[in-house]
């Protein structure tokens, strides 16, 4: 047998593994529901309660592993909470913006206050996949590394 239909028999099997049916069909339905996610959060203008809720995600962590709890469920809980106090000032004229301001402010001050006096280990409540870690993968990337500036070694044409 050839290369290809090697691949395509071993694709076949793939396919009808049970975990990568389920995938695929996620697949589809996020691919169909997040664009539309994504109109209406940027429509409504409501970015800033993105950045407020990972804060307050952040703060459900940090109780989690203080208290042994599942910090999923407490990051989930936490933003579940701050979304039911919050919503009612959509209906304002002023909107969202300084409650969301305020409460990032106050829930990052919290979560790093429990994370310090708890001695918890803070790596740990950042590396949750709840809590985005694209700053770690640029830290580590070979352009945040090289050093800026001039480069060692002579200059050319100074023989």
């Amino acid at each position: 047998m050839t290369l290809a239909a090697d691949l395509a028999a071993g694709l076949g099997e793939l396919l009808q593994l049970l975990p990568v049916q389920r995938a695929g069909i996620a697949l589809l339905l996020a691919a169909v529901g997040l664009p539309v996610i994504g109109v209406v959060i940027v429509g409504l203008d409501i970015m800033p309660v993105r950045f407020a809720m990972m804060h307050v995600a952040l703060l459900g962590i940090a109780v989690g592993l203080l208290t042994g709890l599942d910090p999923m469920l407490c990051a989930l809980l936490a933003c579940a909470i701050a979304g039911a106090g919050v919503a009612p000032l959509a209906r304002t004229p002023d909107g969202l913006s300084g409650a969301m301001g305020l409460l990032m402010s106050l829930a990052i001050a919290a979560a790093l206050l429990v994370l310090a006096v708890s001695g918890v280990n803070a790596a740990g409540a950042f590396a949750l996949p709840l809590y985005p870690t694209r700053h770690a993968s640029i830290r580590n990337s070979p352009e945040w590394t090289r050093p800026r500036g001039r480069a060692a070694g002579p200059r050319p044409g100074s023989d």
